[in-house]
């Protein structure tokens, strides 16, 4: 089967599942986040994430939330329970490069307990954010 994603579809750029398969979040070079019934094979709701195309989507750790990586460095968590409602952002920009070529495609990983976000980047040193209740507070890791 296939995603419908309307008459002129932009292309995916990243996807995930919640923990048991149900839902797939799909995220497009448009900037839109997707969500879609896998048993029904329905779009369940979209919005505009970002003014860019989204390099990396990933549900929460309480899935009540989804975090996007915008190809210009933003980083958003969004409500799930109010759509397109950002509950927090932060500029991630100064680890990306605008001026390389677009061979990089950025991602971000979430650790089991949902408290560490951390984000590939352009240079030698990726970021690593605790996240908390009260909101993200930035670590540096050096590979």
């Amino acid at each position: 089967s296939v995603l419908p994603l309307g008459e002129d579809p932009p292309a995916i750029t990243s996807l995930c599942f919640n923990h048991n398969g149900k839902i797939l979040a799909a995220s497009a070079t448009d900037g839109m986040i997707h969500m879609f019934d896998m048993a029904a094979g329905l779009q369940i709701t979209g919005w505009p994430a970002h003014d860019s195309a989204i390099s990396s989507i990933q549900f929460g750790p309480d899935e009540t939330s989804i975090f996007s990586l915008g190809s210009d460095g933003k980083i958003f968590e969004w409500s799930l329970q109010n759509h397109g409602q950002i509950l927090w952002s932060r500029d991630n920009s100064r680890f990306f490069n605008q001026e390389s070529p677009k061979i990089c495609r950025h991602e971000t990983a979430l650790d089991a307990h949902g408290r560490r976000l951390i984000v590939t980047s352009d240079s030698v040193r990726s970021p690593i954010y605790q996240v908390t209740f009260f909101g993200l507070s930035l670590w540096l890791v050096s590979s």
